[in-house]
């Protein structure tokens, strides 16, 4: 995927994150598309490509979002980075393999908010952050990328054919 479409499609999905998405809210919680399309980006590239671009994505959505800046940069950094791993690591085109990455990069980037959102010494409940919140935010944002990679998978390769290299 080109930069430029990549980073219109996390504007896109920012502003679908906090309009339209608010209605499909599920124990109050919603999909974070930015996050799902950081960890598509970053499971089919290489791990330094996704890092930089999760940040680049988290940074964006750190701008639009008005609250604390960094806070999704630093998470997507590394949400981009171990997405790529598991890609660099797992067979890429298996279905389960997404699943399981997908669910474990978004539990992993779940962890790192509520870990920075303590070092700003924002204090929120550990039970329910790791009981409720991260487990359902993870599974709903698997659901996610399975029907974003179905969708993109109808679409040809040259919007990833020319991907700059970090």
């Amino acid at each position: 995927m080109r930069a430029g479409w990549f980073l219109v499609l996390i504007v896109a999905a920012s502003l679908l994150s906090s309009t339209v998405f608010t209605f499909l809210q599920v124990m109050g919680v919603k999909p974070d598309l930015a996050l799902v399309l950081i960890i598509l980006y970053g499971f089919s590239s290489e791990p330094r490509e996704g890092a930089v671009w999760g940040l680049f994505g988290g940074l964006l959505q750190d701008l639009l979002s008005g609250g604390y800046l960094g806070l999704h940069a630093l998470e997507g950094m590394a949400a981009g980075y171990l997405a790529a791993m598991a890609g660099t690591r797992f067979f890429r085109e298996n279905t389960g393999v997404l699943a399981i990455s997908t669910f474990g990069v978004s539990f992993a980037a779940g962890v790192v908010h509520f870990v920075l959102l303590l070092f700003l010494n924002i204090h929120v409940n550990a039970q329910v952050v790791f009981l409720r919140l991260i487990p359902i935010s993870s599974a709903y944002n698997t659901l996610a990328a399975l029907l974003v990679s179905r969708l993109t998978a109808r679409y040809p390769e040259s919007l990833s054919a020319r991907r700059p290299r970090f």
